[in-house]
């Protein structure tokens, strides 16, 4: 398994179509996730893509940050504030890049406050639909581990990750563990949405939420089931979420429906 990583890659570029994965404008754009610490409010553009957040330090609070995403052709500059009065918030400093192919992003670079940049994130799709991402770690590109993806009939939701993590001595991939996902049958508000500074494939891939995750470690009989509730509105949105290992906390979102 070890040494057949390219030859998973080639697999899985053969066995997947070509699909238009582009969701059709939703019926409720998101416009606030709170807990019990903290807040995060959004806007938007014309295209029903996210311009701005701004994190509430603790739910009421007014100390906050913000982040802006710009858009064009083929990439998204990120900035972001530092912490300070919701009335008086700035300026705004690049810390991250987005680069796109297609419109699916390709590359995340992470900026420093002198200009220098390294890649953090990359993707790479068979057609439109993504194959593998890499994690690179810090700002030495060795190290780096992989998930390779597997997309249920509909192209639309991630059913399967194998992670592989780099070894830098022998300079083979090896397999880590893979985790199978379970879904709902309803909107996911994060759906190829770039709402932070890096794009998570938990949520921008999958078109439906989350309700259950197993991890099982590779070579051994270690295994770990996280599993999700949620309630929805009359949109089939998900408006709370609950972590049922920690029952105790949970998510709660606001839209602006149509």
């Amino acid at each position: 398994m070890k040494n057949h990583f390219l030859f998973i890659i080639l697999l899985l570029a053969i066995s997947c179509n070509d699909s238009n994965t582009t969701p059709p404008k939703p019926s409720c754009q998101l416009t606030k996730i709170s807990d019990t610490y903290s807040s995060n409010l959004f806007e938007y553009n014309a295209n029903n893509a996210i311009t701005g957040r701004t994190y509430l330090y603790q739910t009421g609070s007014t100390e906050a940050a913000k982040r802006k995403f710009e858009y064009s052709s083929n990439k998204v500059s990120v900035s972001s504030t530092g912490y300070g009065s919701i009335d008086n918030l700035g300026p705004f400093v690049k810390d991250y890049e987005i680069s796109l192919t297609n419109s699916l992003p390709a590359e995340m670079k992470n900026y420093y406050s002198n200009g220098s940049n390294f890649v953090e994130q990359r993707f790479v799709y068979t057609g439109s639909k993504l194959s593998y991402y890499i994690n690179l770690e810090k700002d030495v590109q060795t190290y780096k581990d992989s998930i390779v993806v597997t997309f249920d009939n509909s192209g639309l939701n991630i059913i399967e990750e194998t992670s592989y993590d780099y070894n830098n001595t022998s300079k083979v991939w090896e397999e880590n563990g893979t985790t199978k996902y379970q879904y709902d049958g309803n909107h996911n508000p994060y759906f190829k949405q770039i709402w932070d500074s890096y794009i998570d494939p938990s949520s921008y891939f999958r078109n439906n939420n989350i309700v259950s995750a197993n991890y099982k470690e590779f070579g051994n009989s270690y295994q770990d089931t996280n599993s999700y509730s949620y309630a929805y509105n009359a949109n089939q949105f998900p408006v709370s979420k609950v972590d049922l290992s920690k029952p105790s906390e949970s998510d709660y979102f606001e839209y602006n429906c149509q």
